[in-house]
């Protein structure tokens, strides 16, 4: 005990479930009041810091039990050098100041690396029936390698999120989330998607009447040629009833129109995303193609559909079928002229007969 009537626990050195920790506790004695302190932790998990402040149970759709910090007000700086949100996205050197009430409790200026990145933020929870919860979060330089475990994929993200859930259990929350943000894609590549593989295969079937297999099979081939790059995506993002779903973020390179859009559904922890290639110009058909990736975030499959492509060139060989038609048409054999008679052909009408000799009638004799 100190002059200031508080126990002081100082250079305090523990492990507890693995994790070792080190720092400085204060604890005033008598009525209650607020702790403070500092505490390191080489490793811990979001989750089981988050349950200090929520509650916790062992069952996602069991209410959630009676917060450690509910009735334990104070103020804790704190420092984590990993700190797992899930088995494949860990932070490190995570710093926060923790602050306990007696109605809610914030995870207050949060700053941690990820990677090459940075991330920052705040959460705020309400302890009341149901729970209230509200996140901002940003995100910089985040390297798309580390997010998902597919490496066809590469770039960087940078988003910013604010958020809201509530709920009783942990299900609940989850599908409550909603909010707002933006979301910007830099220097994204993903392999086996080049850019130019549908106009290539559409004008390579110019010669060729439609046929839907071989123009599916002649897509996946060029598909593989090259990787996709785009230097910059951007898009709105909005979240409702625990789905994130992106605005259409549009890139183009002369006449190749790139669209991305995606969801991610937060609850199933499942994805989908699809990119859509477009052969722009003046000609009423525009070829096309669609990629999708979809199911589990660790592992979405992909797809492609190459029913725009098909489509383009089914109506462009329809016509030139029109045109051909219209040709023919214009170089048919002129009708065959009368033939003109020649002068010594010339027809004589026929002759009348000779006219008749009419004797003179007989005169009167003479009565002399």
């Amino acid at each position: 005990m100190n002059p200031g009537n508080s126990i002081v626990f100082d250079k305090v050195v523990f492990a507890l479930a693995g994790t070792k920790g080190s720092g400085r506790l204060v604890f005033p004695v008598g009525e209650v009041s607020p702790f403070s302190g500092q505490l390191a932790l080489d490793s811990a998990s979001a989750e089981t810091l988050l349950s200090l402040a929520i509650g916790r149970s062992h069952i996602a759709y069991v209410e959630l039990g009676l917060p450690v910090l509910a009735n334990f007000p104070g103020r804790l700086k704190m420092e984590v050098g990993a700190l797992s949100l899930s088995e494949r996205v860990i932070l490190q050197k995570a710093a926060f100041e923790l602050r306990a009430g007696r109605f809610e409790t914030v995870f207050d200026d949060f700053r941690a690396q990820f990677g090459a990145g940075k991330v920052s933020g705040s959460l705020r929870v309400a302890d009341t029936l149901p729970r209230v919860l509200e996140i901002k979060l940003d995100a910089a330089d985040v390297a798309l390698t580390q997010l998902f475990a597919a490496k066809t994929l590469r770039g960087t993200l940078r988003t910013t999120l604010a958020l809201s859930a509530h709920g009783n259990t942990q299900d609940d929350l989850l599908a409550s989330i909603a909010g707002k943000g933006t979301l910007v894609l830099t220097g994204l590549e993903i392999d086996r998607l080049d850019a130019t593989a549908v106009s290539s295969v559409f004008a390579s079937a110019a010669q060729n009447a439609p046929d839907e297999k071989k123009i599916e099979q002649a897509l996946a081939t060029a598909l593989e040629r090259a990787s996709l790059k785009v230097s910059k995506l951007e898009a709105p993002l909005v979240i409702a009833n625990g789905i994130a779903r992106s605005g259409s973020a549009k890139a183009q390179a002369g006449n190749i129109e790139i669209l991305l859009s995606g969801s991610l559904h937060i609850p199933k922890r499942t994805v989908e995303a699809l990119l859509n290639i477009e052969v722009t110009g003046n000609s009423s058909v525009r070829p096309g193609a669609t990629v999708r990736w979809a199911g589990p975030v660790e592992a979405p499959e992909r797809t492609v559909d190459a029913k725009a492509l098909i489509t383009a060139i089914t109506l462009r060989a329809i016509e030139r079928g029109g045109q051909n038609i219209n040709l023919q048409e214009d170089r048919a054999v002129p009708a065959k002229k009368k033939r003109q008679p020649a002068k010594n052909d010339i027809e004589s009408a026929p002759l009348l007969p000779p006219p008749a000799i009419v004797a003179p009638a007989p005169q009167p004799r003479s009565q002399n």
